[in-house]
């Protein structure tokens, strides 16, 4: 989850004030029997005047714009445990309360910023670099339904990093969930995620040791003259 304009939020959000609200919302009962673009639902809730709505509107990535704001608590199954994940989400359950909204199902909350320095060993993680350090996609942040979605596939894969058995299939879903190219820069993408040099970083030891070896094999090869061939 994630607030735009949070001051307006926190003074009650008059009406017609302007604002975002992002939800991305992953449903692990679907793990296994969905499409991976599937697996997670974005929402993008904006509120004020038509052009900064139109604005907003221009910059999401994942779904439409809805102009309902109160739309926040029918997005949330109220029948189900959830796990509230954001990047300082205490700005976030500061406005959800100062908005009068109760989430009795939350289990657990999780701030991304607290796990990426568990994971990572460095403190103060903004949501622009982030995603960007255990390496899946992100564009045109500062939306909330684009933060919410990109905080959510950051917690993922730090998740899959953490996790002690990188090859368990339910870990392999979350890393590819997470580094899904996106829609709009899909051949950009899929060139940087098949390069050598970004899938370098999830080698273990032994791979690059190998690939070592094979550097030092062919340095040491002896220069072949083609022109002489006969």
């Amino acid at each position: 989850m994630d607030f735009e304009h949070t001051q307006n939020f926190m003074n009650g959000f008059p009406h017609n004030e302007t604002g975002q609200v992002g939800l991305a919302t992953l449903d692990t009962r679907r793990l296994h029997t969905s499409p991976l673009e599937e697996l997670i639902s974005t929402h993008s809730l904006v509120s004020g005047l038509s052009s900064y709505i139109s604005k907003v509107s221009n910059r999401v990535i994942f779904g439409e714009t809805t102009v309902i704001l109160q739309k926040i608590q029918s997005l949330i199954p109220s029948d189900r445990d959830i796990i509230l994940i954001g990047h300082g989400v205490r700005a976030e359950l500061a406005i959800l309360e100062t908005l009068g909204f109760t989430f009795s199902r939350i289990c657990s909350i999780i701030d991304t910023p607290d796990v990426a320095r568990e994971v990572l060993g460095s403190p103060n993680y903004k949501l622009k670099k982030l995603p960007k350090t255990p390496g899946c996609p992100r564009d045109r942040l500062h939306t909330a339904g684009n933060d919410a979605h990109f905080t959510l596939r950051a917690a993922l894969l730090l998740v899959a990093r953490d996790f002690p058995d990188h090859d368990h299939p339910t870990i392999d879903i979350l890393r590819s969930i997470a580094m899904e190219p996106l829609a709009h820069q899909r051949g950009e993408e899929d060139c940087t995620l098949n390069s050598r040099k970004y899938q370098s970083q999830f080698w273990t030891d032994e791979q690059k040791a190998e690939l070592r070896a094979q550097r030092a094999a062919k340095k040491a090869l002896p220069e072949v003259d083609i022109w002489n061939l006969s």
